[in-house]
């Protein structure tokens, strides 16, 4: 697919919503790059692509000219070792799964259940605990049996500081994957990781939000989100030619399209600034 603007633009796999195979032959004509997302494995990994599925995803990828990553399984998390060994089994059934397909990288939520209760404003929490790292070490080891360190994408969660993680992370020379729709949720500035990160970000994901009293609701359409933060995160990447994948982190076909228009609104406020002397 050839974008209008000069990134590769990714979709998830469920913008389309039907099975995994004729989701990713709907959206891989609009996409340079498909998150396969297998959040949920079911118990014994029931819930994953079939083998043929994968085949034919195979086929759809290389047939569409579209690189492919994956979205780790988020059906548990590391609060206990119990839950941490429970995370690391399904992530194998995922890996097991997808392994024909070569995904380039693999995005891994981190998700450790909070020691305190009462929220800091504007986040939960700077840095995790000695258990907590503890726990996350577990999984991460678990994964590097597996997948190069470049390969492994820690996500930024809402609720968390962007860098909960950063120490993990290089320590063992893991990649990030910058979510800056959660940052926003957070009423950051997402914008302000780049520098540090986005030299080690293959993948990054946008999405907007919408509000509705107390409650905030995101991966919503890019459009909805004010063009000057938009325009404060893609300035850069539109400058520096980012390589990696932009994904349009939405899960119905009107926000994906919209969000696509976002995009691309911004890109030719970027010329035109460009232009100016």
């Amino acid at each position: 697919m050839q974008n209008a603007v000069p990134l590769r633009v990714g979709g998830t796999s469920f913008v389309f919503h039907a099975p995994f195979v004729p989701a990713v032959r709907a959206i891989a004509p609009y996409c340079d790059d498909i998150s396969l997302l297998l959040c949920q494995t079911g118990k014994q990994g029931e819930w994953l692509p079939s083998a043929q599925d994968i085949r034919e995803i195979g086929a759809i990828l290389n047939g569409e000219g579209c690189s492919l990553h994956v979205h780790l399984p988020t059906d548990a998390h590391c609060g206990t070792p119990a839950q941490a060994h429970l995370l690391c089994q399904h992530i194998q059934y995922a890996l097991d799964c997808v392994a024909p397909l070569m995904p380039q990288q693999y995005v891994l939520h981190l998700d450790v259940p909070q020691p305190i209760a009462q929220k800091i404003q504007p986040l939960w929490q700077n840095a995790p605990t000695k258990e907590q790292t503890a726990l996350a070490d577990l999984v991460v080891h678990s994964l590097l049996t597996r997948l190069e360190p470049a390969q492994l994408c820690v996500e930024n969660l809402e609720n968390y500081a962007p860098n909960f993680w950063d120490a993990l992370i290089n320590q063992h020379q893991l990649a990030h994957c910058l979510d800056a729709g959660h940052i926003w949720k957070d009423a950051g500035r997402p914008e302000h990781w780049l520098s540090a990160w986005l030299p080690n970000c293959p993948v990054l994901h946008v999405h907007g939000m919408t509000q509705q009293g107390a409650v905030v609701h995101d991966h919503q359409s890019l459009a909805l989100m004010p063009p000057a933060c938009i325009d404060a995160l893609l300035f850069p990447l539109w400058a520096c030619a980012y390589a990696g994948v932009l994904l349009l982190e939405v899960f119905n076909q009107n926000d994906f399209f919209t969000s696509q228009q976002a995009l691309l609104a911004s890109y030719e406020r970027w010329q035109r600034r460009t232009l100016c002397p």
